[in-house]
């Protein structure tokens, strides 16, 4: 879909974005913020339909816009640089747009999940790779807070059943037909915490799989 066109002031609409000229100058009043550097050297150049421009100043800009860029003509006596360049078109700024709209979104995910930090590990490699990595979480840094909460949660659970009688389900439900949950539970959490934090002191344990979820190393094909 073609979505630049003429303004009627005859600047032109790139998707959400404003272009106007000033002279020889292109005014972008943009929605979002791009990351146009202003320097003299190794300057970035930035192509927008025949032209090629450099960013001279950037500014913050009036509601609805975000920021103001003024691009000036690329000089004829400057050095052409390795510096990847800009295409400033339709594709860009839908793309900016898109990929600001994924920052906000991995921006919620890390907030509403923060409180959940101890437990996050738990999830398997997978979910931690493609959805808790890019909203701020590191696999590696949550699979060590959630080995270290497992270790504590076998410390409590030998305590309720050795001192206490009864285990942590036990004494939630009060129900004798539940004790061998506790057992379940105390066995697979401790040789969980066993596996994956011998695989967090190695690396190469099971492969690549250092950052496990609960239970993961059950099935190494899945892990790998």
């Amino acid at each position: 879909m073609n979505t630049m066109k003429l303004d009627p002031d005859g600047g032109w609409s790139v998707w959400s974005d404003s272009v106007s000229l000033d002279g020889d100058r292109l005014i972008v009043h943009a929605t979002k913020p791009m990351d146009w550097p202003v320097r003299e050297f190794s300057r970035v150049p930035i192509f927008f339909r025949d032209g090629k421009y450099y960013c001279r100043t950037k500014a913050k800009a009036e509601p609805p816009y975000a920021m103001r860029y003024e691009l000036w003509p690329w000089p004829a006596d400057c050095p052409e640089t390795s510096v990847p360049p800009v295409y400033y078109d339709e594709a860009y700024v839908e793309a900016r747009n898109r990929d600001a709209r994924g920052e906000r979104r991995n921006n919620f995910i890390h907030l509403a999940l923060l409180p959940l930090y101890p437990v996050l590990g738990l999830c398997w490699s997978g979910f931690k790779e493609k959805i808790l990595g890019p909203a701020g979480f590191e696999p590696s840094s949550i699979t060590k807070a959630s080995v270290a909460a497992l270790f504590y949660l076998c410390l409590l659970q030998v305590i309720f059943m050795r001192f206490l009688l009864g285990g942590i389900v036990f004494w939630i439900s009060e129900d004798e037909g539940l004790r061998w949950v506790d057992w379940t539970l105390l066995l697979a959490c401790s040789v969980d915490c066993l596996v994956r934090g011998s695989g967090l002191l190695n690396r190469e344990f099971l492969g690549s799989g250092y950052h496990l979820g609960f239970c993961e190393w059950l099935w190494p094909r899945r892990a790998k």
